[in-house]
């Protein structure tokens, strides 16, 4: 489709973004501690999808949470993600999209990784 953008491709997955689907991305890169507030709060945030994969110096396990919320713990998990070493995941959650209006977080569990994390602000 014309102007159609890949906006990511971890060899298993690509996701493609459409013309009229405006979506905005939020890198965070070797993360070894919690980020409250990754993407701010706002009415009509939705969590569109994200791309992460495990980017410790000596590869291990990395396991976070992308939580709706400003905080780890005021949020609520949206989803747990658990990554071998060297390994990348992703997923699209459009056309809708998940809720996110409190904020988007992310909880570090264990490990170092990048997650990217694209959302869209939807107003009425």
């Amino acid at each position: 489709m014309v102007g159609t953008q890949q906006i990511w491709d971890s060899g298993n997955h690509v996701f493609l973004l459409f013309p009229g689907s405006p979506s905005l991305s939020k890198e965070n890169n070797a993360i070894t501690a919690d980020v409250d507030a990754a993407v701010g709060g706002e009415i009509g945030l939705v969590l569109m999808g994200f791309a992460a994969r495990e980017s410790g110096s000596s590869a291990a396990v990395a396991t976070f949470r992308i939580m709706r919320g400003p905080t780890v713990t005021e949020g609520t998990v949206l989803l747990p993600i658990e990554l071998s070493a060297n390994q990348s995941t992703g997923d699209w959650f459009g056309p809708e999209g998940i809720n996110a209006e409190g904020g988007l977080t992310i909880d570090r569990i264990a490990g170092e990784f990048d997650v990217t994390l694209f959302y869209r602000i939807v107003r009425p």
